[in-house]
């Protein structure tokens, strides 16, 4: 897949050192260490979470979304197309809570994240709601009445 990733954004002609973080877990061993062993430019060194880097939660927690939320823990048939879609929906469909509502692309594209951006809407939809509760009166065992 590493290769795939290279080709694909330029990286094989890259001037400087590349670094990928992550775990010490076993799929980060074996083919992807023989991988970055053959690499003359650039030089790829791995970085492993704990030991050379405080963390790798960024990449796990897209990971984790992939595999939990996105492919719901099934392996796709067609997997470089399946990371085209999850990039789409990580990107443009997805609104993460630290977002307030926007997508990555939003905030990425300037959109600054407000917590406060659906105070108003929040507060119309309970009077709303209490507007409508109102309407009904309710006896204990009986039942509502509109």
């Amino acid at each position: 897949m590493f290769e795939q990733v290279f080709a694909e954004h330029a990286l094989n002609a890259h001037p400087e050192q590349i670094s990928i973080v992550c775990d010490g877990g076993s799929e980060n061993k074996g083919e992807l260490l023989v991988w970055m062993a053959q690499r003359v430019l650039p030089v790829v060194k791995k970085l492993t979470a704990g030991i050379d880097v405080k963390s790798n939660s960024m990449s796990e927690s897209v990971h984790h979304i992939l595999k939990n939320e996105f492919l719901g823990g099934k392996m796709p048939k067609d997997i470089p197309s399946a990371i085209e879609r999850f990039v789409h929906y990580h990107n443009n469909q997805r609104y993460p809570i630290e977002h307030y509502g926007y997508t990555c692309n939003e905030v990425h594209n300037g959109a600054k994240p407000d917590k406060k951006r659906f105070t108003a809407e929040i507060l119309q939809a309970k009077q709303n709601r209490v507007e409508e509760n109102s309407r009904f009166s309710c006896v204990k065992h009986i039942g509502c009445i509109s």
